[in-house]
């Protein structure tokens, strides 16, 4: 399996698992962080089951593998905005699950 994010090849289980490279889910988490979210947060918003949100992370997601983090910063954004336009809080979904 490869990582999502640089395509190297995984090879331990942990990375296997989550799809993602130590490096590059620090990198992630970094990134996200400075958006002033977490990354179990940003898990949250993509199973709300708004589509455009989900849509908008994908599109981040797809952003930082091309290494555009404007692109990527801005599709973010746009995913907060589009899920606090709705009436659900990351508090209310993580209490529900």
């Amino acid at each position: 399996m490869r990582c999502q994010i640089c395509k190297r090849q995984l090879t331990a289980v942990e990375s296997i698992a989550q799809g993602i490279g130590p490096e590059c889910a620090a990198n992630y988490a970094s990134f996200v962080s400075g958006c002033g979210l977490t990354v179990g947060e940003i898990g949250v918003m993509a199973l709300s089951g708004n589509a455009t949100v989900a849509r908008q992370i994908a599109l981040t997601n797809s952003a930082l593998r091309a290494v555009n983090r404007r692109d990527a910063t801005y599709f973010l954004n746009r995913a907060k905005d589009e899920y606090a336009q709705k009436d659900f809080t990351l508090e209310t979904l993580a209490e529900a699950a």
